[in-house]
Order: C-alpha cells, then structure tokens, then sequence
C-alpha cells in the first residue's frame, strides 16, 4: 500500500516538473504553474500514509488512492487547458466548446474504464480466490497477492506484448523530434498542451479500476452480509 503511495506521490512531482517546463518553455508571458496540486499531494500522501497504518476496511485504501489519483489528474488537466487557451485566441463560446469538449471525453473515457473494469473483476472472482487475493468467508483482501482483472495467462500475454511496444519508443522520440523541428513555437505549445491533456485521461483512467475495486467489495459485503477487512 504504502510503494502505491509513494509511486502517486512521484508522478505528482515528474508531472509538476513536466508543467514547468511547458510554462516557461509556450507561455506568451513567463507564468509558473501553480503549485497547488503538489501541496495538496504532499498533504493527501501524509494523511494517507497515516491512515493506512490503522487501516481495516480494504474499501477505505482505494478511495484514498483514488482521490490520490484526481490530484495528479487534476494538475494534468489544468496545465494543458491553461497552455491551450493562452496560446490560442478563442471566443467565449469558442472557449465553452473546447472546454466542454474535453470534459465530456474525459468522463467518457473514465465511465468506459470503470465499467470495464467492473466487468472484470466481477468475472475474476473466483480467480482471485484461488490466488488468494480475496477471502469471502472471512472477509479478508490480501494486498500481498497479485489481484486479477483476467485470467493470469492472458495478462502475462498482454504484458509481453506491451513490452514489445516499449521497444519502439526510440523510434517515437526521434519522430517526434524531427516534428518539434517542423513546427512553430505556438504550434509546438498546443501539441504540448493536447499531450498534458492525453496524459492526464491516461492517469485518470487507468485509476478508474480504483473506484471499481472499491464499489465491488462493498457488493460483496453486502451480498454475502460480511466485512472485508485487510
């Protein structure tokens, strides 16, 4: 519990320091991003780590880390809209448009993830049990197993293949260099503020397993009338 936490926490900082550098690398005028959202992720780790060392009902780690998760998003989305707005002259309704645009993919996406997720984890129920993930007599979710949203065969070929996707970013950052070359500063600075905006959905959809986590233990104490504790 605590290595998620401190992972969040590291993100929060590489996001804060990838916002720098698109502040004072597009911004029209020298303008720091706010420093807000690393206040508040210092604060979320301190309380989270606090808690989570009294902690009981396995439900409680996933709200956590899921308004963990709304903190690094949030600060993603407010520096691409902040960038794409200032370096690009809309009208009001122009703005409206954009703005609600975004918001409305953002959801979407989040809402897709969770139901997917749901769908899932639902289906590996009785996966997680054998690995000993989930106790539904006892009530008890051990952190110390390996939870499944597949079967474990099928996520290990996932992961293959995802490793050999990796394998291709060498060839990705050099075309992306030979665009950055193309393109003018204002250009470069919307690209770069969709690319914050892209990577802020990434943060947040992925941690929409998160709230599907969290909702289904609570169907399963309900259903089978039990606490399921860590």
């Amino acid at each position: 519990m605590q290595e998620e936490l401190t992972r969040l926490l590291f993100g929060n900082f590489t996001f804060f320091a990838f916002s720098l550098m698109g502040f004072f690398a597009f911004m029209k005028q020298a303008e720091a991003p706010t420093a807000i959202w690393v206040i508040l992720s210092i604060i979320a780790f301190i309380v989270a780590s606090l808690v989570i060392r009294r902690l009981h009902r396995a439900y409680v780690f996933y709200v956590l880390t899921f308004i963990y998760a709304l903190i690094n998003s949030a600060m993603l989305f407010d520096t691409a809209f902040r960038l794409v707005f200032n370096l690009k002259e809309f009208t009001g309704w122009q703005s409206s448009l954009v703005f609600s645009f975004g918001v409305v993919i953002t959801l979407f996406g989040f809402w897709s993830q969770f139901q997917i997720k749901s769908i899932q984890l639902r289906a590996s129920e009785k996966i997680n049990i054998r690995s000993g993930r989930l106790n539904l007599v006892s009530g008890f979710w051990n952190f110390q197993s390996p939870i499944h949203f597949d079967a474990p065969e099928t996520e290990i070929n996932k992961t293959r293949k995802l490793n050999q996707l990796s394998k291709l970013s060498p060839i990705i950052t050099a075309f992306g260099f030979a665009i950055a070359r193309m393109l003018t500063g204002e250009t470069k600075g919307l690209i770069f503020g969709i690319c914050m905006y892209v990577l802020g959905c990434t943060v947040l959809w992925g941690y929409a397993k998160h709230p599907a986590i969290l909702f289904q233990l609570m169907k399963w104490e309900r259903e089978r009338k039990i606490l399921i504790r860590v």
